[in-house]
This record gives C-alpha cells, structure tokens and sequence, in this order.
C-alpha cells in the first residue's frame, strides 16, 4: 500500500449538520502501515508525525470487551462530507466477528464513512465500520463494525493484529481510557502490574509496573511508590525517556517479602 501521500485532516467539521466545507488547514501527511487483517477489516497506520497540539488531538480509548454495548456512537464522514455522528440507542448485535447496528436512532452511514469508529456506552471504541445497508434513504438498515477484540487476536502476527502493537509491554487489560492531549503537559497513568502476578517463587522479587505518558511532554524522571499489604510506601526515583502516547515498563527496587499470600 502507498501511503506516502496519503493526507490527514483533522476537526473537518461545521457547527451545524448543514453540508459545508470544513477548515483543511489542519494536517497531517504520509504514514506506515502497521497492520490489517480482512476478517474484522481493520487497518491500523501510524502517522508520519505527532498531531501538533493546537490540533486539540483526543486519543479515543479502546475496549476489548465481547459483552455487547447497550448503546453505540458512530463518528463518520459520511461521502466524504464533514464530521457527522449517528446514534443507536439499543444493544449492539453481535455478529462474530462483526457487532451489527440493528438500525439508527438519530443519524446514519453512507458510502464513505467505512473504517470509522463505534464508540460503546462509556465512550470506548468498541469496532470499525465494514460496511451494511444503512443511507440516507435507507435509515431502518443495519451497519456491521468489525469487532475490536476479534481485530486484538487477529492472526497473532504483527502484520495481522491489533494486540502486537497496542498491548506494549504486555499490557492486556480489557480498556484502556482515552487521553486529552490539551489538558496536562505532565500526566501519567500506571496502566498495570506487569511482574510479580499470580504465583511467584521467590521471597525476593523486583516489582515491574507498566506506565503509560498521558501528557504533552516527553516524561524523563519520576517518583513511584508502592506498599505491601498495606504497609509503608516505598518511594522510587525512576530515570528514562517515556513520549507522550506511549507506554514503558518500569522497574522498581526489589522487595524482601515472606511465603504467603500478599498484596
């Protein structure tokens, strides 16, 4: 696929619904291909460089959950045109490896507005557009989203999965939350324990933490601190280099513990 020149608008949106054109001064150029998988087709790229941030850039959060939404929320553009959302406001229909939009309570799809989100009743991707028979002449149809925990598996390879490339790390919560990128120049988040989990061997362990930068800046130093079972925080000064968007493990300082059960 040549993507070199592929171009990126960002907020191509009007305040009304009306059909008018949007701002197009705000843009990105070119990107790689990270992934694709045709069974719940999806297509996964990484732009050529970062939003820069008077974009006012939301990274939407995901979930993984294979409950069906009770609600979904579909951010489009329908034949190209400018923003447009559609509602449905009942279950989400699952259809492996698709969740099927019965029919849409305000709003609907058209050619064009394929690949576009599903957000979930907590405002979570939950899917991408493949297709369906919903238009504007047709607003009873249904729409089919390729199911966003079906793209994760994939077929376990990182040209063919979601996981391989959104799940650093081994990071494999069910959701990961979304991030304003305008709020905070310094946020960060601990997405997860990575090491110990479950049985460990071992009376000595170095606990690891998956660390997410929710900020603007590139973090570079930190303090973490954790307790046992409730005892003393321990304080841990932590040196490297985390961008904003992305995620690393960090090691903490060994921990001299007792046989049991512990938290």
């Amino acid at each position: 696929v040549e993507t070199q020149q592929w171009l990126f608008m960002f907020n191509y949106e009007a305040p009304t619904c009306n059909n008018q054109n949007g701002p197009t001064n705000q843009s990105v150029v070119s990107c790689e291909l990270k992934a694709r998988n045709a069974n719940s087709d999806f297509l996964l790229l990484e732009l050529s460089m970062e939003p820069p941030p008077d974009y006012n850039v939301l990274y939407a959060g995901w979930s993984k959950s294979t409950t069906p939404a009770t609600s979904g929320i579909c951010i489009h553009h329908p034949m190209g045109d400018i923003k447009k959302i559609s509602f449905d406001e009942d279950n989400l229909v699952a259809d492996v490896p698709f969740w099927r939009v019965v029919n849409w309570e305000d709003g609907t799809t058209e050619a064009g507005s394929s690949g576009a989100p599903i957000f979930d009743q907590n405002h979570k991707i939950v899917g991408q557009l493949n297709g369906g028979f919903s238009s504007c002449s047709q607003l009873n149809q249904s729409d089919y989203f390729g199911q966003f925990d079906v793209s994760w598996v994939g077929n376990g390879t990182s040209a063919g999965s979601l996981g391989v490339w959104l799940g650093p790390g081994g990071y494999d919560n069910d959701f990961l939350p979304g991030m304003d990128c305008t709020e905070k120049a310094n946020d960060a988040a601990i997405l997860s324990i990575v090491h110990p989990i479950e049985v460990f061997c071992s009376t000595n362990f170095a606990p690891k933490v998956l660390v997410k930068n929710e900020g603007t800046s590139t973090i570079e130093s930190m303090v973490l601190s954790y307790s046992v079972d409730g005892g003393a925080a321990i304080d841990n000064e932590w040196e490297g280099s985390i961008p904003p968007a992305e995620s690393g493990v960090v090691d903490l300082q060994i921990y001299q513990s007792e046989i049991g059960f512990h938290d």
